[in-house]
């Protein structure tokens, strides 16, 4: 779904995902491709917490929250990267996380 129907970038970088994995790549290979379309110090965090789910197991969301706490911290020292972010939620109409409503 979202390989089609989110706002770019993040349908592009859905659908390099999506393509790699049905084309049975192997996920590390398919998240060091992500990470050279969308060059950023985000994805490859996200990429690095994905992969370390593959091998560790546990439960993903568990993993990635710490990050979304990093990456809002992050915004707010950046008003306009923040301002974009809460943009584009909007947009998307998803609500923001709750640390990112704190800061409003």
């Amino acid at each position: 779904m979202l390989s089609k129907e989110a706002p770019e970038p993040a349908r592009g970088a859905s659908k390099i995902v999506f393509n790699g994995l049905s084309k049975s790549i192997p996920l590390e290979k398919v998240l060091e491709q992500w990470n050279q379309a969308y060059p950023s110090p985000h994805i490859a965090k996200v990429a690095e917490k994905i992969l370390e789910h593959q091998q560790k197991g546990g439960h993903l969301a568990d993993m990635l929250e710490p990050l979304e706490a990093e990456f809002i911290h992050e915004s707010g020292s950046d008003p306009a990267f923040y301002e974009a972010m809460r943009r584009e939620a909007k947009d998307i109409g998803a609500p923001l996380p709750e640390r990112a409503k704190e800061r409003l």
